[in-house]
């Protein structure tokens, strides 16, 4: 019975050391993923964390290639008074000298 209780009581420690080490570790994880949970090399709280950027806004399509884009980043041409919306400068060029 000696060597059981024995037994127990050092799965006890071993158990309590290792939820020590566990805690220890995932608070270091915690402090480096910041409140929003971004990474942030280093872990520094006194770093903000950059907040995603969501972009509102209307589609236009390419008539070339059809890709839709975010009207903010295309590039435009106006003719004939109509105004038209492309993903590079390469499909500008491409419809320029179709037109």
């Amino acid at each position: 019975m000696g060597r059981f209780l024995y037994f127990l009581v050092i799965l006890f420690l071993a158990r309590l050391a290792w939820n020590a080490f566990a805690s220890m570790l995932l608070g270091q994880a915690r402090r480096q993923m910041g409140s929003r949970g971004a990474y942030r090399p280093g872990g520094s709280p006194a770093e903000p964390a950059t907040p995603p950027t969501i972009h509102r806004g209307l589609m236009v399509r390419d008539p070339v290639c059809g890709l839709h884009i975010p009207e903010h980043r295309a590039l435009t041409e106006v003719r004939a008074g109509e105004r038209y919306h492309f993903c590079s400068d390469e499909c500008r060029q491409s419809f320029l000298k179709a037109s």
